[in-house]
């Protein structure tokens, strides 16, 4: 009510189009405060009633003039926000932390404060970054923590964001196995493959266990569930999948290759088809004329340049023998640097194995 009575002065006071802009930036700093809180309480509803699927296409963000936070930069904020366990103060609305204490041999001056989201030029905050010391640290640290004979409780109940297909999956509790593929190449990939099962042996969609990994968890010992024969085949099936679409794609940069070298040797045969086929008009452009000349003295002159123009299409004509060769042995050669580059091979390495249970 407030806010419309200060609106309606507005409108009976104002005259002019900046004095409207004067007073409703004044409004709204006099608001701030106020709009901010209405809008942190309408995220959270927000949040609470909208599916997982619905919150992930939307990106609900506080500041959408900085931009939502990326996949990448939320999986490293969850990273350090377990690695600096009891060492930070973390604003997981914000996406934003502040370093207290940091490790030995950590190149950091503390406090430091570190924002998921690119910061604004005036806010004193770091952005998060893979190659920024302290990320460096944390991501070694949650590569050292064990996983393998520990048992991960998921605690949906506790989670502020409804996932459809998790549902099915409280009150049970199952096996999930964790694998990294390496494929070396020109380009070398590394791709995580998970699958999991519950106690019943009925298999978890992809959706179901990459939503898990959104869902907060604890960790207990492990109870001697047994990984069955469906995830280790699950796991065969995603590799070979993931070599598939590897190998169809250096198929197709082949392909792009191959057209791109024919392009090149048919530029390289047109420009010196080119410099014989201007000897020959040259030529026959003298030839005409000596058979016109009116004399013979007129003639000699002509057949003269006739014969020099002659020696000059010969070597071009070597040349051109010469420098055909030459581009198909570069063709060869540059043949054969492609499929060296597109040789490959590829290491499966299981990161953890690790029984789990919904609550």
């Amino acid at each position: 009510m407030d806010i419309e009575r200060r609106i309606g002065e507005i409108y009976q006071r104002c005259r002019t189009r900046e004095e409207i802009d004067r007073d409703f930036e004044q409004l709204q700093l006099d608001f701030a405060d106020d709009i901010s809180s209405a809008m942190t309480a309408t995220r959270t509803k927000l949040i609470e009633h909208f599916d997982a699927q619905v919150h992930d296409r939307l990106r609900v963000r506080l500041d959408h003039s900085r931009g939502a936070v990326d996949r990448h930069q939320e999986l490293l904020y969850r990273v350090m926000r377990f690695a600096l366990d009891g060492s930070a103060r973390f604003d997981d609305d914000e996406r934003r932390m502040t370093v207290e204490t940091v490790p030995d041999g950590v190149p950091v001056e503390v406090p430091r404060s570190y924002s998921a989201i690119r910061p604004g030029p005036d806010e004193p905050l770091h952005q998060l970054r893979p190659n920024d010391p302290l990320a460096e640290w944390g991501l070694a640290e949650a590569l050292r923590a064990p996983a393998s004979g520990r048992r991960i409780v998921f605690d949906y109940s506790a989670w502020p964001i409804t996932a459809a297909e998790l549902e099915p999956l409280v009150g049970q509790s199952g096996v999930l196995r964790v694998v990294k593929l390496a494929i070396t190449g020109r380009e070398p990939e590394e791709h995580l493959l998970f699958a999991g099962e519950t106690e019943g042996g009925i298999a978890l969609t992809d959706e179901q266990v990459h939503r898990l990994m959104d869902v907060p968890a604890t960790d207990g010992p492990r109870d001697g569930s047994e990984l069955g024969e469906g995830v280790a085949e699950r796991l065969r099936g995603l590799e070979e999948n993931l070599l598939k679409v590897f190998a169809e794609r250096k198929a197709e940069w082949l392909g792009s290759e191959f057209e791109k070298l024919d392009r090149w040797a048919q530029d390289e045969r047109e420009r010196l088809r080119a410099g014989v086929a201007e000897l020959e008009r040259e030529i026959n452009e003298v030839a005409k004329a000596t058979r016109l000349a009116g004399t013979e003295p007129e003639r000699l002159p002509l057949r003269r340049k006739k014969l020099g123009l002659e020696r000059q299409l010969e070597t071009a004509r070597r040349d051109f023998d010469a420098a055909a060769d030459e581009i198909l042995e570069r063709q060869e050669t540059m043949l054969n640097q492609i499929e060296a580059s597109l040789e490959s091979d590829h290491t499966t390495e299981t990161l953890f194995t690790t029984s789990w249970s919904v609550r």
